[in-house]
């Protein structure tokens, strides 16, 4: 039944409902334009962290792999082989300790040799002194005998000096031989393994982050196309703030006065436009609630997809393999710990080496010395036969000096003996310092040492590069968490709209309750306002809407020229 005839027409505020629509058409504009902003910085993020992903892989390649490999195994071949050459270095040192031993003992013969053709020499001096028929220079020649054999005590001084140089040589070596062969207890065969097991797991790891990496970049892909769906998705704040605003020039249609009509006539009208619209925004609530509540649900999971590529970080460490700071770097601090030991082998073989070295320098000093004091043994002798001879020629007076001269001349014959079996000595240590002071062969051209310090070289690298990937991966990973969860936090509006379009929907729903048909006096009006409310419409729903109310009303499907001109007398 249709209100009495002088019952009022309620009041209608349409500034106050456009105005409430405005405020949260423009919140919808706002956060979903800035939503929208993010995601498409998202997916160049993304794009991004694809790069990352691709360029991880590069940082341990097959070729770095192969030759850090082969380097650790030729290292560890040559730990090996340490104990052998370390054997041998030993039997050698030692032979020297041996041979410098009866050095020492033939050269403690010529010393007593040398200082009992000493006391003969004065012996003649004297002697020759207490004889009256000697000749006056007789004295002269014993005083040079004296001389020469001085000379041959200071050349034995220089020999003892140069001999215990080469023993304190030698004693040294013995040391660092047992340096060498405490640090090959400690190395073999547990270092060369470990550095065998170290290059296997490098080669595993890589394929792992390779594996990762290509799972997670198939995941950084999916990643972004679901982004690209989300922003697709987004379209829906548009056609929510384009149905607002086809209600808000519903609504400015009907807050005028109608002067063609009376006032209980514009209340029908508006009444039949008021469930029109209201039906309008309640649908388009509806659609914006539904589409933003499955938008926050993609970006939820979008969120914990780029969690999950952010946790590659853990991975490209491996810190799961109870390493702090990551496989690369326990890898490295394992070859330079192996580096350091095998640095201190290195410098004591190499001192070993130095020290057959030193000792043919001093085997060489040594012979010389030695040449030197045969030299006045010849002195010695020759004068010593002389002596004889003189004596000879003094008669029975001159025997006690034959007698000390024969003395003099067997002395020289012993030194002789002993300086022959010196040199006989010499021949052997210089033999043996020649071989220790030989380099010995390396097995591919370089020492362990510079296996390790470039493997390890190679290792670092490595892990710097892999530091610095993985810093890259985690700050675009971050900023595409952070714009993901912005995204999120820019679309949970519902509230702040809701709070204004609901109060819109409540006033239209009490204006619409009113309506009760579509009487033949505002069926023109009506139709005609229907038929510009649908020129306005862009969304298929919209009209379908528009047409299950006119038909609920009985609102005609097409109105002429004529109806509209008496609506917009009646309305405007």
């Amino acid at each position: 039944m249709p209100p009495p005839d002088d019952a009022p027409a309620p009041p209608f505020s349409g500034a106050e409902m456009i105005a409430r629509l405005e405020s949260g058409r423009r919140v919808i504009e706002q956060k979903f334009l800035e939503a929208g902003d993010m995601l498409a910085q998202a997916i160049d993020g993304i794009a991004a962290l694809v790069a990352a992903l691709d360029q991880l892989t590069s940082a341990i390649g097959p070729a770095a792999i192969a030759e850090t490999s082969r380097q650790l195994s030729d290292a560890a071949a040559q730990l090996v082989a340490l104990p052998g050459a370390q054997v041998a270095r030993r039997r050698l040192i030692e032979a020297m300790a041996e041979q410098h031993e009866g050095l020492a003992l033939l050269i403690r013969v010529m010393r007593r040799n040398l200082s009992y053709m000493r006391a003969y020499s004065f012996n003649v001096k004297i002697t020759a002194a207490g004889i009256a028929a000697a000749e006056s220079g007789f004295d002269v020649f014993a005083q040079e005998i004296a001389e020469r054999i001085e000379a041959g005590h200071q050349e034995m001084d220089a020999v003892e000096r140069a001999l215990h140089g080469l023993l304190r040589e030698i004693e040294a070596a013995i040391l660092r031989a047992d340096v060498l062969e405490e640090g090959c207890a400690t190395l073999i065969p547990a270092v060369p393994d470990r550095l065998t097991a170290s290059a296997a797991t490098m080669a595993a790891h890589r394929g792992q982050v390779a594996s990762a990496v290509t799972e997670a970049g198939a995941l950084a892909r999916d990643v972004r196309q679901k982004v690209s769906r989300v922003l697709a998705a987004l379209q829906v704040g548009d056609s929510t703030r384009q149905r607002i605003e086809h209600v808000q020039q519903g609504i400015a249609m009907l807050d005028t006065d109608a002067p063609g009509l009376d006032g209980e006539a514009v209340m029908r009208v508006r009444a039949v436009a008021g469930a029109l619209l209201k039906a309008q925004l309640e649908a388009a609530l509806a659609d914006f609630n539904r589409e933003t509540q499955q938008i926050g649900i993609g970006l939820h999971g979008l969120a914990k997809d780029a969690a999950a590529l952010v946790r590659l970080r853990e991975l490209a460490y491996a810190k799961n393999s109870g390493d702090s700071d990551g496989i690369l770097r326990a890898l490295e601090q394992r070859v330079g710990d192996a580096l350091a030991l095998v640095n201190e082998i290195e410098l004591a073989a190499s001192l070993a080496q130095a020290t057959g070295v030193q000792a043919a320098v001093a085997v060489r000093t040594l012979s010389e010395r030695l040449e030197a004091i045969l030299a006045i043994k010849s002195d010695v002798l020759y004068m010593a036969l002389n002596t004889t001879l003189k004596s000879a020629r003094l008669g029975e007076s001159g025997l006690p000096l034959g007698i000390i001269a024969k003395e003099l001349r067997g002395h020289a014959d012993e030194l002789d003996v002993a300086a022959t079996a010196c040199a006989a000595a010499l021949g052997e240590l210089t033999t043996t310092a020649a071989a220790l002071a030989r380099q010995p062969e390396a097995a591919a051209d370089q020492s362990a040492g510079t296996a390790l310090t470039e493997a390890m070289a190679r290792i670092h690298t490595a892990g710097e590069k892999t530091e610095r990937d993985v810093a890259v991966l985690t700050g675009q990973g971050e900023t595409v968490m952070a714009l993901l969860t912005r995204s999120t936090q820019q679309l949970g509006l519902q509230d702040e709209i809701g709070a204004a379009v609901q109060e819109v929907v409540r006033r239209l729903g009490e204006l619409g309750a009113l309506a009760v048909g579509c009487e033949d006096d505002i069926r023109a009006p009506v139709a005609a306002l229907f038929d510009q409310l649908g020129a306005r419409y862009t969304m298929a729903q919209e009209r379908e809407i528009q047409q299950a109310v006119a038909e609920s009303f009985g609102v005609p499907a097409a109105v002429a020229d004529v109806a509209a001109a008496v609506l917009e007398d009646a309305l405007f």
